[in-house]
């Protein structure tokens, strides 16, 4: 089973408060193990999470997985390795 540190969604649901991700391309910027960036995963287009430590290891559950608009990328804030103007939405959770 996955391993969860918000099973009341209280994340998602603040986030959802301020902004759509709907149909939105989405940069996960210090994404960790991939936790909320598979939750990202379930509102958005397509989310791309970065961290400067190894690609995420986050086992998300079978529906998450069968969406494969995730992908996970080693990198840093500072260079993030994308053209300008490419996401929709960016995202720090928990990586300032």
């Amino acid at each position: 089973m996955a391993r969860r540190n918000d099973p009341q969604n209280a994340r998602m649901r603040h986030l959802d408060s301020m902004i759509d991700l709907v149909r939105k391309v989405v940069i996960d910027i210090g994404a960790g193990d991939g936790e909320m960036t598979w939750r990202y995963a379930s509102r958005a287009a397509r989310v791309i999470g970065v961290d400067p430590g190894p690609v995420a290891t986050f086992t998300p559950g079978a529906a998450a997985r069968r969406r494969r608009n995730v992908d996970f990328v080693r990198g840093r804030a500072e260079a993030l390795p994308f053209d300008d103007g490419r996401f929709d939405v960016a995202i720090f959770s928990w990586s300032l």
